[in-house]
């Protein structure tokens, strides 16, 4: 229902926010914790591109939430959310490594979020607003990272070998734990 679907987005726009102002509030600058603030900034911007998309104008809540008078607020303007959403995710962009790699060329953090993800969700904020030039910018920038590539199978993107393939941008990490249990993980 949309009431469900609104109450998660905002659930994690609230952990993104707090997570922001716990970095803030120890002045975290460390590069570590840069990641850690785009990766909140990223996830911020995915659940209110979501929702712009799916209600127009909502409320704009880039704070800490402390009482639910706080989260109060009138709506904001769909330019407005996309102004956060742009801020969001250039800092995303500029804070988050291009790949995590270790030596052997494998990656350490299946899933964990990258610049090349960060630019693939700001390249189709863009195509959304029909600003056809910045999501094509945007969208070379992810292919001429050369950190991603077509595979040669296409069926074989389904299968469980398939996962974190070189055509993965962006991919939530899940299994089907006991009693068939959905498990989703953050590496």
């Amino acid at each position: 229902s949309n009431t469900i679907y609104w109450d998660q987005h905002y659930t994690l726009i609230g952990a993104a926010n707090t997570a922001l102002q716990i970095a803030d509030s120890l002045q975290l600058n460390d590069p570590a914790s840069q990641i850690n603030r785009a990766e909140a900034r990223f996830f911020r911007a995915f659940s209110y591109f979501d929702l712009v998309r799916t209600f127009g104008e909502v409320p704009k809540i880039d704070f800490r939430v402390y009482s639910a008078t706080d989260a109060q607020r009138p709506k904001a303007s769909v330019a407005e959310i996309y102004a956060l959403i742009d801020a969001d995710l250039q800092f995303a962009a500029a804070n988050l490594p291009l790949n995590w790699k270790n030596a052997a060329g494998s990656s350490r953090f299946p899933g964990r979020l990258t610049k090349g993800a960060a630019q693939a969700l700001h390249a189709k904020t863009y195509l959304a607003r029909s600003n056809w030039a910045q999501g094509l910018t945007l969208a070379q920038a992810v292919i001429n990272s050369g950190e991603y590539a077509l595979t040669s199978s296409f069926a074989g993107i389904w299968t469980t070998a398939g996962e974190n393939n070189s055509e993965s941008i962006f991919e939530i990490q899940a299994s089907i734990g006991a009693n068939n249990a959905d498990n989703y993980s953050a590496p």
